[in-house]
Parts: structure tokens; sequence; C-alpha cells
């Protein structure tokens, strides 16, 4: 007993004794590692922890600098700015040593934001092919933050994450703006660009914003002391996961199209369900349905020359997640609405003949659907098979609402843990494909705040002022580049004009120089003008010389 304790105790020394010389090892957060890009031009902080009072050193480019931890544990050493280049090497050395390798100093910039800002190259590929094969550039690189919300205090490291350089594997998780925008930038100036992607979607502005800011509004402020508190926060957590899976659960078990003859069975008879044209909501489709499980069934026809053949079968957009069915073979999900849906046909799955297509679709949100001007097509060596029209539907099974709470939109937690976009975007959707010239509109911006070149122009036209003259309205702008035109060579569309009543009715508009002149003849004292004020203001064709549009605006005070 005596010898088995002694070996124990002796076990138990070398653990404690391990424990404390990793405790007192220099560390260095996610962001300071390999790969990283540096700030040229202005001074530069590298900072980590160790053991109270230690001394730590840091070796770059035959230069020594020297500091001591402080009582928390923390190091901070400031490098003198440096021009653009590399690849360079770091050494941190304390009780233990470091190396950073592949360093290179050029322009870092942070992209935050929303969806539209994290939507990776992966989403955007369809339109982007040809970029995704030629972007090897070792000078571009990101480095991706996990999402991760904190509602106690804010956090001194992240959970996650590396420096990766672009090329065709690691593009496809670039932020698909944020790519476009460096490359644009590395393009004209040849020097290393670092891009930080720090981005959630569907976040709201009070959560990046400090707690010491968010005071100021009282009501968000209140959420977030509440989601504060561990021990709500934790019942929370538990609450929404056990009403998650309960959902799902019952789904699953009352779901009819599941049971002993399963609706994805290619011979089973839906010749008495009713039709579905799709694409369409299932509102349009006068479906008595808000939330659970829909299946809908086509019936392909194809030659056989498709036989055996790999093939892209295209859903365009599903709301809210789908799990799709050829012949009775699973061939992919996706468990959101927003994403395109692009599954590939594996070799053996179609036939020559009839093929039976089976989508199983669950609804969440009370409005699902399928989203119209989408692709909805079988893609079989170049021969496209039209899915449009008809299909057969029935529903599996109806579920009650079930809500959540999305962490990201509350107060505070994203803070612990930019453009004229009009023309780019798609009335039935929110995240547009073409991200190509949103980061060239962002470029352009950056050339001329960030690099000062004077020449460069970078946004579209700007009202400034505006004259009423007799029954019109004369605007004038900045901005206007080489002159103000319309993109597509006809006339201006999407003013509006409102006189001493604010009510807003159509107007006649034309370019005069560098102003542009609006009015309708029923108004004879105008007050105020509006352009492209619309959600969707599909056909505003302001813009200059240079191709960039003009911002929205209203007159009106």
């Amino acid at each position: 007993m005596n010898r088995t304790l002694k070996i124990f105790s002796s076990i138990l020394f070398l653990m404690l004794l391990m424990t404390q010389i990793g405790l007192s090892q220099v560390r260095l957060p996610k962001l300071v590692s390999d790969g990283m890009i540096l700030q040229r031009e202005a001074t530069v902080k590298i900072w980590g922890w160790a053991s109270v009072g230690e001394k730590v050193a840091l070796q770059f480019r035959n230069q020594s600098f020297n500091t001591i931890t402080g009582n928390d544990g923390k190091w901070l050493i400031t490098l003198p700015a440096q021009k653009a280049g590399g690849p360079f090497e770091m050494k941190i050395v304390g009780s233990n040593q470091i190396i950073l390798k592949d360093i290179l100093f050029g322009d870092v910039w942070l992209c935050s934001g929303q969806s539209n800002m994290e939507l990776p190259m992966r989403r955007v590929a369809v339109l982007y092919g040809n970029d995704i094969a030629a972007s090897a550039n070792p000078m571009i690189r990101q480095f991706l933050v996990p999402v991760k919300w904190n509602y106690i205090k804010p956090q001194h490291d992240i959970q996650g994450g590396k420096w990766e350089e672009a090329n065709p594997q690691n593009v496809l998780s670039f932020s698909a703006v944020g790519y476009f925008f460096a490359r644009d930038l590395y393009t004209k100036y040849k020097v290393p660009v670092g891009i930080i992607l720090c981005a959630a979607g569907g976040s709201s502005a009070e959560s990046w914003i400090s707690e010491e800011s968010l005071k100021t509004f009282p009501e968000q402020y209140k959420i977030a002391k509440q989601l504060s508190d561990t021990t709500y926060m934790r019942n929370l957590l538990a609450s929404e996961k056990t009403a998650q899976w309960k959902w799902f659960d019952e789904l699953g078990k009352s779901d009819i199209g599941r049971k002993t003859t399963p609706w994805l069975d290619p011979s089973f008879n839906d010749s008495s369900w009713p039709s579905y044209q799709l694409p369409s909501s299932f509102a349009e489709a006068g479906m008595d349905f808000k939330n659970g499980a829909v299946w809908f069934r086509k019936e392909i026809d194809l030659p056989e020359s498709c036989s055996g053949k790999q093939a892209l079968l295209e859903l365009g957009r599903i709301v809210d997640s789908d799990s799709v069915f050829i012949n009775g073979k699973f061939v992919g999900t996706t468990t959101y609405q927003y994403p395109p849906r692009r599954y590939t046909i594996a070799p053996g799955i179609l036939k020559a003949g009839k093929n039976n297509l089976t989508v199983r679709v669950v609804s969440q949100s009370g409005n699902g659907g399928f989203i119209k001007e989408k692709p909805y097509q079988l893609d079989v060596d170049g021969q496209i098979f039209d899915l449009k029209g008809t299909w057969k539907y029935n529903i599996g099974a109806k579920c009650s609402l079930t809500s959540s709470t999305f962490f990201p939109g509350k107060p505070l937690g994203l803070y612990n843990a930019m453009a004229v976009t009009i023309g780019l975007g798609e009335k039935n959707d929110i995240h547009p494909l073409r991200k190509k010239e949103v980061g060239q509109r962002l470029a352009l911006a950056a050339e001329k705040l960030a690099y000062r070149d004077k020449k460069v122009v970078a946004s579209g036209p700007i009202c400034q002022s505006m004259k009423v003259k007799g029954n019109k309205i004369e605007l004038s702008f900045s901005e206007y580049g080489s002159g103000l035109t319309t993109n597509d060579g006809k006339d201006l569309k999407h003013f509006s004009i409102a006189g001493a009543d604010g009510k807003y009715i159509w107007a006649q508009s034309m370019i005069e120089g560098k102003k542009v002149i609006v009015w309708n003849e029923a108004i004879s004292n105008p007050e105020a003008v509006r352009y492209a004020w619309a959600d969707n203001p599909e056909g505003a064709n302001l813009y200059n010389a240079e191709g960039l549009p003009a911002s929205p605006f209203t007159t009106e005070k």
C-alpha cells in the first residue's frame, strides 16, 4: 500500500509540475501565427501571455525586443514600422520558444458585417469558376474569425482560425466580397493584402456595440445584462435545445411520408396527390400548411444518352430545408433556406426512361416554398431538362411553429467575442451572387480614401442640393466623374416628385450637364424629389460615365 501511495504521489507531483510548466510557457493569440500579414508602415503590437514576471524576448530581422509580463501574465511588444515585403520569421523566447514563419507586411483590412460579407466564394462558384481556378496568390490571405457570442465579458482570444493564402482550394472559404476587394487592391498596388473576416449572418448593429456604449440604449442594455446571467443563459440554451429536439422528433414520428411505404420509393403511386406549380410559395399554391414536412414528386423522362451519367441537379432556393432523392437514392440536403441548391448526382443513379425525383421540404418559418426566378433544371452532359411546371405534392406532417433565440442578433454578444451596391441585387434573394462587383466598388473606395489616389472615381453620383425653378426641381450632384449618364442608354427612371401634400408621384426627368431636372405637369409647385426610394428599385439607371450608380436619396427634410 505504501509503495502504491508513493507511486501515486510521484505521478501526481509530475502532473502538477507539467501543469505549472505548461501554464508558464509563452502563448500567442490565434491571430498572431504562421502566415500572418501585418500592417506596413505603422507600428505593430505583438502580444501574448506567460507566467507573471517572466522575461519575454522577440527577435525579428536582426533586432531584439524585450519585455516582462505584468501581474495579469500579459506581455506586449511594439515593433517599429516596416515596409511592405516578406516572407519573414519571428522568434519569441521565454521559458519556451516559438518561431513564426512566412510573415508578410502589407495592408490589413477588417471585413465585418452580416451574411453578404460572410458569404464564401463556394456559394458564388457558379459565376466565378474561372476566378477561383486562377486565384493562387500567396500575397492575398484571409483569417477567418469563428462566430462566437459572449454576454459576460470581452474574450482575450478567439476560439480558432488561421491565416490561409489564396488558392483554388482555400479561396472557397474566403469572403467573396473580401477576396475580390483584396484582389483588385493587390493587382493595382502589388502590396500583400490580408483580410480578417469577422462577420455574422443576420447580426444586428447592437450586437457589435460595447457594454459601455450600450448603456445609452436602456432597453438593449437590459437584454444584454439578462443574457450575461450564466444561470439564465444555461437554462435558455437548454430550453431551446429541448424545444428544437422535440419539434424535429415530433416531425419525424408524425411524417406519414416516412412510414410503411416511403414516399421516396420510386414505385410509390402518387396519382391521387394534388398538383403543384413549381416554383411558387406554398401560400400561392393554396396549400393549407404553415410548418412541418411536405413531399414533392416529379417524373423525368430521360434519353438513353443520360443513362448512368453523372449530372448536376439545380433546385433554385427552397424555404426552409430540403432532402432530395432520385430513384430512391439520396443525392443531397440543405439545412437552411439561403444557399442555392446544387446537387451532384453520382454516376449510376440516372437511367434511360422514367426517373423519379422526390424532394422533402421542411418549413419552420411559416412561409415555405420554392423561390421564383431561380434555376430549376437537370444538367446531364450539357443536356438541360427543365424541372419547372407541374409536380405532385402531399403533406407529410404539420407541426406548430417553434420559436428560437438568435444570439448573434442580441445586444453586446458579438462585440465581446461597407459602398453603394444598387444594381447588383436580386429581388428574390437577400444573398445576390454578384460579389465581384461589390468587391470592386469597395476597392475603389479604399483606393481613394486609404491610398489617397485622387484620380480614382470611387463613387457614383451623390445628390448635393436642389433648387425649385417654376414647376421643376433642379438637382446638383457630386461624384459625377466624367459626367452623368444612364447605364442602359434609355431615359432616366425611378424619380418621383411631391408637392405640399407630400404625396409622391412618378416624375419625368432628364440630364442637363452635371444636373438632373425633375418634374410632373400635375404638380405646379414641387417641394421634394426621391430617387430609387424602394427596397428593390428595379430600373434605377442614373450613373456616372465611370459606370458607378447614383445613391438612392430623398430631398425631403
